[in-house]
């Protein structure tokens, strides 16, 4: 009887340690799904807010690439715009050089109407310095011709005064074979003879000053023909000037014509910079629709799996809940099995010995 009693108390201390230990069991499973699905969570939280950092640090990184290309591109148009006012500015500093050529030209071909019409005054001037000096010429020879006339004649004068004078002396009786008479007709020949070489001599004079005045204008014909070859180097020098001005023209196209073809490269390549901008900026869009579609995928992924792990978590400490009441049932049934096995027990042995009985 007392074996019987020890199991059934036994039987019961085994319900209330094994509902205890399943219940601590229980509550302990419960605890460590709890943990583990609040480390989930803020695992899952973590994640996402790196998530968001990493999409916040992009969109950064992605305007300060739109800006970069922004800049890139108004840069690209300044250059495109200095590339165009520079080839303008070549194109009026050709239009200049062909004005100032142009006048060259011009000037080149009015020296050439001076230099012919100087060339007529010079000629004419020549020409009327040459009728000039005849004209002196003639003067001078009419000037000797009037002096020989005019000395033939006081001549035949003074020859007829000497016979008028002889007449009149021999009339009055006078011998004129030697003495005063002929000293007298003598002196008076030797008079006229004075009076003759003076004329002679201004005559002489005269004509000498015709001929001065004829050189003269010799020397002023030379002039004339010294101005005259100036003239024409100056007009040579006027040509070199203007082959000079040709060259230079020349070759100032040729720098203007090179500068320009730079400046035409230069606004080709800004322009294709621009295309390729143009081209990043598409491809930094593309990405940037790429790069927002993983962001999306990533935290749809990371909710997705964050509800997963809970609801296992979830499931995981329901079952430990569930475990520990099965547990305490498990238990109460093998105390209640190993009490009436004890029981059963006792009641075979009494019956075995004969102990107590019905009354």
């Amino acid at each position: 009887m007392a074996s019987a009693v020890g199991s059934i108390i036994l039987g019961a201390v085994s319900i209330v340690f094994g509902g205890a230990s399943a219940v601590y069991n229980a509550d302990r499973g419960r605890y460590s799904a709890n943990m583990q699905q609040d480390y989930l969570l803020r695992q899952a939280d973590y994640n996402r807010a790196m998530l968001d950092y990493g999409e916040q640090q992009r969109r950064l990184e992605l305007a300060a690439m739109y800006e970069q290309n922004a800049y890139n591109m108004q840069l690209a148009q300044m250059q495109e715009a200095r590339y165009g006012m520079m080839i303008e500015m070549y194109g009026l500093q050709a239009e200049v050089a062909a004005g100032r050529y142009e006048i060259a030209g011009q000037m080149a071909e009015i020296a050439g109407q001076r230099w012919a019409l100087q060339q007529e005054v010079y000629d004419w001037q020549i020409a009327t310095i040459d009728w000039e000096a005849d004209f002196k010429e003639d003067q001078a020879r009419f000037i000797e011709e009037k002096g020989s006339l005019a000395r033939a004649l006081f001549g035949k004068e003074t020859a007829a005064l000497l016979a008028r004078e002889r007449a009149r002396m021999a009339a009055a009786g006078v011998s004129i074979g030697e003495g005063s008479p002929v000293e007298v007709l003598g002196q008076f020949g030797s008079d006229r003879q004075f009076a003759s070489d003076i004329m002679e001599y201004e005559t002489d004079i005269d004509a000498w000053e015709k001929r001065f005045e004829k050189g003269q204008l010799l020397n002023q014909k030379n002039k004339v023909r010294f101005g005259e070859f100036g003239s024409g180097l100056d007009y040579q020098v006027s040509l070199l000037d203007y082959k000079g001005d040709q060259l230079d023209y020349q070759d100032t196209l040729a720098g203007i014509r090179q500068n320009a073809f730079e400046a035409n490269m230069g606004a080709a390549g800004a322009r294709l910079q621009q295309g390729l901008l143009a081209s990043q900026r598409v491809r930094i869009g593309q990405g940037a629709v790429i790069d927002l579609g993983k962001y999306q995928t990533q935290k749809r992924y990371a909710d997705v799996f964050t509800g997963m792990q809970s609801s296992v978590y979830g499931n995981a400490a329901g079952a430990a809940t569930v475990g520990g009441y099965l547990n305490i049932g498990a238990a109460f049934f093998n105390g209640l099995n190993s009490y009436y096995t004890a029981k059963n027990k006792a009641t075979s042995y009494n019956s075995r010995y004969a102990i107590g009985g019905p009354a």
